[in-house]
């Protein structure tokens, strides 16, 4: 089967996505099947330059330029004339297409040039369906566009039951959605760094580690986190807060609350790092917390749990009914309310042995690369015998 996948950045900065759609493709050509990922050179601070380009034995990634970096990471229009021709002129070469994403330009040249040429394409949002409904770009683009994008989909990929009944409010058929959730490559884990690493590497003394690991952002819940943290000292001094991502324009506001909350000597920021030295940090930590005020389902979660580490999510996040009292706890949008909540847990020494042991078992069970590749492939599948 030959497989085009259509993602708008392909970096490692921009988190879960890429992750995803790098590791699906892994396994796809490992079963066989013919991969190429068309992406733009979209950077967070400038245009990606051709040693910062991911390479994927197997797979042809191409890397077309965008006509403004700046307007690809201000207003997230992807404009790439290169790419709408490459999608004109070669889409008829492949038996499918995968959209990883939804608000993107990049959608529109497949949505146009599968119709006319009559390749099935699938849908697959990554939780970006339902982020920034207020935005007045997104608005207009759901208005013209994303309607009959997600309609005119052969299938869409929904990653948690919250998602699927977004999908189904536009009228969706049931049949057309089917439910697969992120998943992890358990290969990258099997030998994770031991203790104590990432506490050397960053000179922490402190026995308690608060970890974040994300996109700097405000819609991460960073003010939340920090306040939460802040109040959290007064109770157990022997506490740090490590903030591990790439800034996405919240870095300058998260260092201002940190001054202005007085923590500045209980906080480690560490900008984006390497996967090893990644779950080094969540080997360490005693508690990975996300606060985000909205989330869908995000990879991090699982990272925490396949090494161990207990979770903290905000009750909006889309996991949060699978997360709560089993691989950690959900807390509400409330600072005092979410210092409670990694108390309770960095106190507990029983509660935190329980969410690390229940953790590493789901991740075994459910949320295997090697399942979820499975599954899109009968879901490829199905849709090609639907043409036939």
């Amino acid at each position: 089967m030959k497989i085009l996948h259509v993602i708008p950045y392909f970096a490692w900065s921009y988190g879960g996505p890429v992750r995803c759609v790098y590791e699906l493709s892994q396994e796809l050509t490992k079963k066989g099947h013919s991969v190429t990922i068309f992406s733009t050179d979209v950077g967070k601070r400038c245009r990606l330059a051709k040693n910062d380009h991911i390479q994927l034995q197997g797979v042809g990634i191409r890397y077309f330029k965008n006509i403004s970096n700046f307007i690809a990471n201000k207003f997230y229009l992807y404009l790439s004339p290169e790419m709408r021709l490459a999608i004109k002129n070669e889409i008829m070469k492949y038996d499918i297409v995968h959209l990883d994403e939804y608000g993107s330009t990049q959608n529109i040249y497949v949505w146009y040039y599968a119709r006319k040429y009559g390749i099935p394409y699938v849908l697959e949002t990554y939780g970006s369906f339902g982020v920034r409904p207020n935005d007045p770009i997104k608005k207009i683009y759901n208005w013209i566009f994303g309607r009959r994008l997600v309609r005119d989909a052969s299938m869409v990929i929904a990653m948690t039951p919250a998602e699927v009944k977004q999908f189904k409010k536009l009228g969706i058929n049931e049949s057309k959605i089917t439910e697969i959730p992120n998943s992890l490559n358990l290969d990258d884990y099997n030998s994770l760094p031991k203790e104590g690493h990432f506490r050397e590497e960053y000179q922490i003394k402190e026995k308690n580690i608060i970890l974040f690991v994300g996109r700097v952002t405000k819609d991460k819940g960073i003010d939340l986190l920090t306040t939460a943290f802040a109040n959290l000292l007064k109770l157990v001094p022997d506490a740090r807060l490590v903030i591990i991502g790439p800034d996405f324009g919240g870095l300058d506001y998260l260092k201002h609350m940190i001054q202005r909350l007085g923590i500045g000597n209980n906080v480690t920021i560490t900008g984006f790092v390497p996967h090893e030295m990644k779950c080094a940090a969540y080997v360490d930590a005693s508690v990975y917390v996300l606060p985000s005020y909205y989330e869908c389902f995000p990879t991090t979660v699982l990272e925490a749990c396949v090494c161990g580490t207990p979770i903290i999510v905000s009750e909006s996040c889309q996991i949060a009914h699978w997360v709560n009292n089993n691989v950690g706890l959900a807390s509400p949008h409330d600072e005092n309310k979410l210092c409670d909540t990694i108390y309770n847990i960095i106190t507990n020494r029983e509660l935190e042995k329980k969410f690390k042991d229940n953790g590493k078992q789901l991740i075994r069970d459910k949320y295997s690369v090697f399942h979820c590749t499975s599954r899109t492939l009968e879901v490829y599948q199905e849709v090609l015998r639907e043409r036939r």
